[in-house]
């Protein structure tokens, strides 16, 4: 392992750490300052494995995710402003999704979309105000699904891709759960297990992808 993966894995595994110790004994300060650090860490070491334009929407993706770790931590009302933040975060897993255009394969759509909107119909009576918001956040994630599963191969790449976007969507389905249904024990350990892991997994494909390929230039979202 080189020193700066070594260093960055150790930065972000003692914020996981931190996080957890904080959210155990109430600490909500501690969480504020250090639940964001375990995903730019990921960022960082994707940067710094010279991306592909593929990497670099992941990258772009785990930026935007940093931001709404910020913003779902705090002790204000932010929800909506987290899920735009995730929401710009899943529309930049589409762009890297779609970096070599795979296959429409639409049939990989359906079990997303039974996951997603079933979901979706279950909480509609308690979501009031911010049904549309969360109804926008659903076609996009879905849509992410769907797009890593269509580009989904035998290589330890895209099954990596797949599984981590599986994993921030589960993540992703037990907050709409928790705060559109009911808390249950053990909710936000769960939730933020699978967030880091589908994350990791992502930024993992991120640098599969970037061994042996010359790094791209910076796309640019405006075309």
């Amino acid at each position: 392992m080189r020193p700066n993966t070594l260093l960055l894995s150790i930065l972000g595994s003692a914020a996981i750490a931190g996080f957890f110790y904080g959210l155990w004994t109430d600490w909500v300060e501690l969480r504020i300052a250090i639940k964001h650090i375990p995903v730019l860490c990921m960022l960082a070491w994707v940067w710094l494995a010279r991306p592909t334009r593929y990497g670099v929407w992941i990258a772009v993706g785990l930026g935007l995710s940093s931001l709404g770790d910020l913003l779902l931590e705090l002790p204000i009302d932010l929800f909506v402003y987290g899920l735009i933040a995730f929401l710009l975060a899943h529309l930049a897993y589409i762009a890297a999704a779609l970096d070599e255009w795979p296959p429409l394969r639409p049939l990989h759509a359906l079990p997303f979309v039974a996951w997603c909107v079933g979901l979706y119909l279950w909480l509609l009576p308690s979501m009031d105000d911010l049904a549309v918001p969360v109804a926008v956040y659903v076609v996009v994630i879905c849509t992410m699904l769907w797009r890593m599963a269509a580009r989904a191969d035998a290589s330890a790449l895209t099954t990596l891709a797949l599984v981590g976007a599986i994993s921030f969507a589960a993540s992703d389905s037990l907050i709409a759960v928790r705060k559109f249904s009911s808390d249950f024990a053990g909710a936000r350990e769960a939730i933020m297990i699978l967030y880091w892991l589908g994350q990791l997994l992502l930024a993992t494909s991120a640098v599969l992808a970037g061994r042996g390929s010359a790094p791209a230039s910076t796309p640019d979202p405006t075309g």
